[in-house]
């Protein structure tokens, strides 16, 4: 019996030192080991949260401080570029006032119908081609137009744009001189191939493009019908061309202006 009751008395001892350590534990938490799979205090989601709405609201705010800004200095250049319209329509207006008493008070004197007459005809020199300048055709063998000068639609249904007399012709014909010059260019060129370019003088320039082979270089001196190319370019319907254009003071003008046909 006394052994039993040493026993029971044993067993709660160790009980209540069981129980101390629990009581100890809940405590002084520090003196534990760390729960594993601990769920986040309820005081870190709300401090994580306030952070969160306080960058939101910032990033709002500044947005709209931008688009405000930008906003408002739009509104200035608006206000500046109405200003400066209503500005100059008040100058046109007023031009067209002006204008209006010069020509209903004023008649045309005969100095200055003189002049207007003189200014004229200066400008119809300049935009007018002279008609001193007559060119040869520039093939030997017949040929056939495929393009006129000015606009035409493109095999692929597109628009498309000639400078000058696209001449359908057989392989390895002659291409002559039109007139007699000096060659300015001959060699590839990057839109037109193998190109020959000829100043005749007084602002008129023919061009021979789309070429197979060259006769010529650049610094010589030919004579009207002299050869200085052969044809055998092929277009893109795969025919043998050449191109013929004029230049006069840099412009373009259409090659049958100044073209004589024979035959």
């Amino acid at each position: 019996m006394e052994d039993l009751e040493q026993e029971r008395k044993q067993k709660r001892r160790e009980a209540l030192e069981e129980y101390q350590k629990i009581i100890s534990y809940e405590i002084t938490p520090g003196t534990a080991e760390p729960v594993r799979n601990r769920k986040p205090s309820r005081r870190f989601r709300i401090r994580f949260r306030h952070i969160f709405f306080g960058a939101a609201v910032i990033v709002t705010a500044f947005c709209y401080f931008f688009i405000g800004n930008q906003l408002r200095v739009t509104n200035e250049r608006n206000k500046a570029l109405q200003k400066e319209l209503t500005s100059n329509l008040e100058q046109l207006s007023q031009l067209e006032e002006n204008i209006l008493s010069q020509n209903g008070s004023a008649e045309p004197t005969e100095e200055s119908a003189a002049e207007t007459e003189e200014t004229a005809s200066d400008v119809q020199e300049e935009t007018v081609p002279s008609a001193s300048f007559t060119a040869i055709y520039p093939l030997t063998s017949s040929c056939v137009i495929l393009h006129t000068y000015g606009p035409y639609a493109a095999s692929d249904g597109s628009s498309a744009y000639s400078y000058g007399l696209d001449l359908g012709t057989e392989q390895d014909t002659d291409v002559i001189a039109a007139e007699s010059g000096t060659v300015l260019f001959a060699g590839e060129d990057e839109e037109t191939g193998l190109t020959v370019r000829i100043d005749h003088g007084n602002g008129y320039i023919t061009h021979y493009c789309y070429n197979k082979e060259l006769r010529v270089n650049a610094g010589e001196t030919v004579a009207a019908g002299q050869t200085v190319a052969l044809t055998g370019a092929l277009n893109e319907n795969g025919e043998p061309h050449m191109e013929f254009r004029v230049t006069w003071n840099g412009d373009y003008i259409d090659p049958e202006d100044v073209l004589e046909i024979k035959g």
